[in-house]
C-alpha cells in the first residue's frame, strides 16, 4: 500500500511539474533554460584562458552571433570594454574570429534544442542563445530590445560590389598571396559616410584605391533606424584581392566598435 501511495505521489508531482513548466512556457518562454555539460567546447577556454563565456546566437543549430565576455576583472558590471561581438554573417567577422579564437562553434546536438526551436516556432522574434562556459552550456531564449534596420550600402553588399567592381582594375594591383582589408566608417543620419579609415589590413597601392574608392561613395548609404527614428552609426567594409585578383567585398552595420577617429563626437547608436 505504501508503494502505491509512494508512485502515486510521485506520479503526481511530476505531473504538476510538467504541467507548470509547460505554463511557463506558454505565458513566457523566456522563462524556459537548459543547462548541459559543455563536452564539445571547452578547448577554446583552455587556449583563451582571458575568456570568461560565450554568447552564441543560433540559428538551427549554427551559430549566427557570437558575443565574447572576456574576464579582464575591471570591476564594472557589463563593461563594453569586456566584450567582443562577432556576427559570423560578415566575412570580416569570421575572419577575425578564425584569426584570433580558431573555428567558431557550430552543429549543437539537435537532441538540446528541439524543445527551443519548437518555441521558436510558437513565437515572434524570439532568438535562442547558447551560453557557454568551461564545463556548461546555458540554453535560452531573449528578445531583442527595439526594432533595428542597420546601416547599409543601398542595395546591399552586391551593389557594394558591382559598385567597387566599376572601378577596379584587375591586374594592376600586385599582392603575395590574398590581400585583406577591413576599413570602418560613420554613416551619419543623413545617409553620408564619414571619418573612413583602414582598420585591420596594410597600406598599400590597394588599400589607397580602395579607400579613395569608398570616399566616393559617401552618399550611397543609409543610416541606422531604431523604432522609426535615425541615428548615427558604424559600419565596417570587408574587402579581399584574392591571389588571382578576384574581389570578394561585404559591409556590416550590427555591433561594431569605434576604431576610427569620431570628428563629430556624437553619440553613435549600436545595435547587439
Amino acid at each position: 500500500m505504501k508503494n502505491i501511495l509512494f508512485v502515486f505521489v510521485t506520479t503526481l508531482l511530476l505531473s504538476t511539474n510538467l504541467a507548470g513548466q509547460e505554463a511557463d512556457e506558454a505565458q513566457d518562454p523566456r522563462k524556459v533554460t537548459k543547462a548541459v555539460p559543455n563536452t564539445s567546447y571547452r578547448e577554446i577556454f583552455i587556449q583563451h584562458p582571458e575568456l570568461s563565456s560565450m554568447s552564441v546566437e543560433l540559428n538551427g543549430d549554427t551559430a549566427a552571433f557570437i558575443t565574447m565576455i572576456l574576464n579582464r576583472e575591471t570591476g564594472i558590471a557589463d563593461n563594453e570594454q569586456d566584450k567582443e561581438y562577432y556576427d559570423l554573417g560578415f566575412e570580416g567577422d569570421r575572419y577575425m574570429f578564425q584569426k584570433k579564437f580558431g573555428p567558431p562553434p557550430h552543429n549543437f546536438p539537435e537532441k538540446d534544442i528541439r524543445q527551443f526551436n519548437d518555441l521558436l516556432s510558437k513565437t515572434e522574434r524570439n532568438r535562442l542563445h547558447a551560453v557557454l562556459h568551461k564545463d556548461s552550456i546555458l540554453y535560452k531564449l531573449s528578445y531583442p530590445v527595439g526594432m533595428f534596420i542597420n546601416a547599409a550600402f543601398k542595395g546591399g553588399n552586391d551593389k557594394l560590389k558591382e559598385a567597387l567592381m566599376e572601378n577596379y582594375q584587375k591586374g594592376k594591383y600586385k599582392t603575395n598571396g590574398d590581400s585583406i582589408l577591413i576599413i570602418q566608417g560613420i554613416v551619419d543620419r543623413d545617409g553620408t559616410l564619414k571619418d573612413i579609415a583602414l582598420t585591420m589590413g596594410t597600406q598599400s597601392p590597394f588599400s589607397n584605391f580602395v579607400l579613395e574608392w569608398l570616399s566616393g561613395t559617401e552618399q550611397s548609404w543609409l543610416p541606422m533606424i531604431k523604432d522609426g527614428r535615425v541615428y548615427r552609426s558604424l559600419v565596417d567594409v570587408y574587402v579581399r584581392m584574392h591571389s588571382d585578383g578576384s574581389i570578394t567585398v561585404s559591409a556590416n552595420g550590427r555591433a561594431r566598435k569605434l576604431r576610427t577617429t569620431d570628428s563629430a563626437g556624437g553619440a553613435l547608436l549600436v545595435h547587439y
